[in-house]
This record gives structure tokens, C-alpha cells and sequence, in this order.
């Protein structure tokens, strides 16, 4: 038996033949668990080839005439794993190792991030709202999917295909929504939906969206008028413009039993044709928190009971009137009151489509 040293072609770099010394009468598979503990590169992504041999996991390096300074040539197998969920999650995994080998920072995907993913053979929709961006990949940042109760994303064709009434729910609580009076839907970078003001909303008879004692409501929205302009609303809760949104620009939020509708205003005035994304959090332990484009602007505690409604959601309305002047974007709600530095997460992981 003697030691010996030989190169393999690295599965992270092809130009690049690492090094590695062993007994000349180990097995390929010793070898490739030699090269798992050096890169983490799983034996079953890859073949190994000498002088255009596959070289077998049983068979010893000297059977093949094998010695040191001998160069073994790898080559990639993940297409031939057994199913495409194995395939997508080496390749995702393999690309994760290449990009930490490379010195880049910035977190790769699993599996879990993307909007569709493998189970077995059937693709399916994924639950994470985070989703992979078209032309970006390797995002960084992703939303928040503890407690999410409710996602619905114009972006997304698993949401809103470009036509009918329905808009669909990603959560996976399939609580979805119905659109009135045929607003205008505009596909792009981003996606949305335009409301007329006088017609048009979204809404679901659905109960328990929006929970009575703690929850979270977002929205990106862009007016194209003042008027009492409805952006996440409900049976007991809102989010609004208004009434006097035309002399005071604020935003108006809290609950239909508390006396007033104009009680808590935001600190910031909203322009007319300008994204803003708003997040509304609420405990009956904490009280109000609007967040304007990922920064608190209010707190609200002089009332903190629970909303008296049943949890439903309307978009661009509250009920059926109120309505909307203006386009809104992705819409977002959980059953808990998300952390300052969450709220912050959701918006930088958003934010770039709508030039933010």
C-alpha cells in the first residue's frame, strides 16, 4: 500500500483540479467522502471519470492504474437523480457552495424560498411568500411567513392570472378575493391593480382574516385622487384616506367601535401618484403602529380593544362603498402584531419593484 496524490476536477470550479492524497488502494467512495468533508459536495451530484472511464464506488484507485499526480475528471449527474424535487434541491444546494467558495456573501435560496417548488415529480404552489424575483435570484431578503394569513400579489400569475374576478390568496389559506366592477389590471415591474373610485374594489365574505385581538395589515398603494380612499379595510378595522383627505393628506386607521373614524391620523401626509407602502400592527396588549415605507410614523395606545367585526378583508374599500382612487399592489396580512424590525424586513424584501 503507498500514499498517493491526485487531482480532481472540482464540481464548484472546472478549471480547477484540487488535491488530495490517499491510499492507493481506497475505494471511489472513500475518495468521494475525501472530497464531501473538503467541499460538502454530495457523491450522488457527480461522476468520476480516467482516461474516459467511469470510475465505480466499489472499485479501488489501483484497479484503474491510478497514481500520484493523476488527474480525474468529474462530471455533473444531478439531472440524473431520481426526481425533479431531488434535482432542484442539488442544484439549488450546489449553487449555494459555488457562491460561498466564490467569497459571496448574500444568502442563496433553498427550496423553501421559491414561489413553486418540486414535491416527488408535481410541482406545486409554495407557501413561502418570499418568492423568486424574475432576474434576481439571489435575493437576499425575504418576507416574513410566520403568521401569514393572507398574501395576495398582482406579480404573481399563482395570484392574479391577468384575467377574471378572482385574486387568489398565496397563503395557502386560499381565502381569496373577488374583484367588483372589473378594475384595471396592468402587468409590469410592478403588477397591479387600478381602482376607478366610484365602482371598483376587492373583497371576500371570508371571516377571520383579519383577527380580532392581534394582527398585522400591509399594502403598497398609489392615489391618483383624495377622496375617503379605503386601502386595507373590513368589518370592524380599516386603513383610510380621509374624510378630509384632500385638506390633510393623512392616513387614518383603528377600529369602528372606537368612537371616531379620524381618531388616530398619521404623522406623515401621502401625495398624489407616489407608491407608499403602508403596514398597519395592532395588540390589545400594545395597541397601534403604522409604518410608512418601512418606518414607524404613529403609535396609537389611547384605545386598544379588539375590533368588533368578524375578520373579513376588502381592498380598496370598506364594505362596498368608500372606495379607492388609485392603484394598489401586493397585500399582505398575519394573525399576529409583526416586530418593527419584520415590518422592515417585508419592505426591503418588496420595495425595488416599485422604485422605493
Amino acid at each position: 500500500m503507498a500514499s498517493i496524490t491526485i487531482g480532481v476536477q472540482s464540481m464548484l470550479n472546472t478549471a480547477v483540479y484540487d488535491s488530495y492524497t490517499l491510499a492507493d488502494t481506497a475505494t471511489v467512495s472513500t475518495l468521494k467522502n475525501y472530497i464531501y468533508a473538503n467541499t460538502s459536495v454530495v457523491a450522488s451530484w457527480y461522476s468520476l471519470y480516467f482516461n474516459g472511464t467511469e470510475l465505480a464506488n466499489a472499485s479501488t484507485l489501483s484497479s484503474y492504474g491510478i497514481t500520484s499526480n493523476t488527474q480525474i475528471r468529474s462530471a455533473n449527474r444531478i439531472a440524473d437523480l431520481a426526481t425533479r424535487q431531488a434535482r432542484q434541491e442539488a442544484k439549488l444546494a450546489l449553487a449555494g457552495l459555488d457562491r460561498t467558495a466564490s467569497g459571496e456573501t448574500r444568502t442563496t435560496l433553498t427550496i423553501n424560498d421559491l414561489p413553486t417548488k418540486y414535491s416527488g415529480n408535481t410541482l406545486v404552489d409554495n407557501a413561502n411568500s418570499g418568492g423568486l424575483v424574475i432576474g434576481r435570484p439571489w435575493s437576499g431578503t425575504s418576507l416574513v411567513t410566520s403568521n401569514l394569513i393572507l398574501n395576495l400579489d398582482p406579480d404573481n400569475a399563482s395570484s392574479y392570472s391577468g384575467s377574471g374576478t378572482t385574486w387568489a390568496d398565496l397563503a395557502g389559506t386560499a381565502q381569496n378575493l373577488t374583484l367588483y366592477g372589473s378594475p384595471t389590471y396592468t402587468s409590469g415591474t410592478p403588477s397591479y391593480f387600478t381602482f376607478n373610485g366610484t365602482s371598483q374594489y376587492a373583497n371576500t365574505a371570508t371571516t377571520g382574516i383579519v383577527n380580532t385581538t392581534a394582527y398585522t395589515k400591509s399594502a403598497y398603494f398609489y392615489l391618483n385622487g383624495y377622496q375617503d380612499n379605503n386601502i386595507f379595510s373590513g368589518d370592524g378595522h380599516f386603513i383610510y384616506m380621509g374624510p378630509a383627505a384632500s385638506v390633510d393628506k393623512k392616513i387614518y386607521c383603528g377600529h369602528s367601535d372606537w368612537g371616531s373614524f379620524t381618531a388616530y391620523p398619521s404623522t406623515a401626509t401621502i401625495n398624489l401618484s407616489t407608491w407608499y407602502h403602508v403596514t398597519l400592527t395592532f395588540s390589545t396588549t400594545n395597541g397601534m403602529s403604522l409604518y410608512i415605507n418601512g418606518v414607524l410614523d404613529s403609535t396609537y395606545t389611547v384605545l386598544k380593544t379588539a375590533h368588533p367585526g368578524t375578520g373579513t378583508a376588502s381592498i380598496a374599500a370598506y364594505g362596498s362603498g368608500n372606495l379607492l382612487k388609485g392603484r394598489v399592489g401586493k397585500v399582505l396580512c398575519y394573525n399576529t402584531e409583526l416586530t418593527a424590525a419584520q415590518v422592515l424586513q417585508n419592505f426591503n424584501a418588496t420595495k425595488t419593484a416599485y422604485g422605493l
